[in-house]
């Protein structure tokens, strides 16, 4: 069983990791409070989103929430990382990324992908084919698309029907739509985004 349950002073929170073999205790940042959305439900996975208050400031480069209005355009390529499994009996050492285009809710929600069961508060990516997509493990990783100037998170792993199987692409929480919730618990006004340190648009990770 996931540790999920686990509660908050339980957990730490790694930011510039890489590989695995770097999660000393000393490098995590103690969590104080988990909160988890009201909504969230645990039969269709709507709302599938939590928020982590830290003991203490995590100074990194992070990837910028989404406008509140934004298009989510069908082909925009972005890119999903995580530790999931890369095998069915192996979790990946080394932090993998993996690029993937949006797909219309229209498409995904259609008979022969996944048949109605997305909400507003998700959003699709993978290839239709297979092949590529996030797996057991990645759960509540980014899904980062880049708009230009900046990353912007887009997405957070949340389910999907095996791993990069046909007709089963990755379903992902739809940031966007749940940012009146996010401002609300962090008490932070939206603002203008600035840019991460680093704007090279690719990200540099292992694959």
């Amino acid at each position: 069983e996931w540790s999920w349950r686990l509660p908050a002073p339980a957990w730490q929170v790694f930011a510039g990791i890489v590989t695995r073999s770097s999660l000393g205790p000393e490098a995590g940042v103690p969590v104080r409070e988990i909160i988890s959305h009201p909504l969230y439900n645990d039969s269709s996975l709507d709302y599938d989103i939590a928020l982590m208050r830290l003991q203490v400031p995590l100074n990194f480069s992070a990837a910028c929430l989404p406008p509140s209005r934004q298009d989510l355009l069908q082909g925009t390529q972005c890119w999903v990382s995580g530790w999931g499994y890369t095998t069915p009996a192996q979790v990946a050492g080394t932090l993998k990324e993996a690029l993937v285009p949006l797909i219309g809710t229209r498409r995904c929600n259609s008979s022969c992908v996944y048949k109605g069961e997305l909400t507003a508060r998700m959003l699709c990516a993978g290839h239709l084919q297979g092949h590529v997509d996030a797996c057991q493990g990645d759960s509540g990783g980014p899904l980062v698309c880049w708009d230009g100037s900046m990353w912007r998170l887009v997405g957070v792993v949340s389910w999907g029907q095996g791993c990069a199987e046909p007709n089963h692409p990755g379903v992902y929480t739809n940031v966007a739509q749940l940012l009146p919730w996010i401002h609300q618990v962090t008490q932070v006004s939206p603002a203008l985004c600035q840019p991460a340190l680093f704007s090279d648009k690719s990200l540099h990770l292992s694959c």
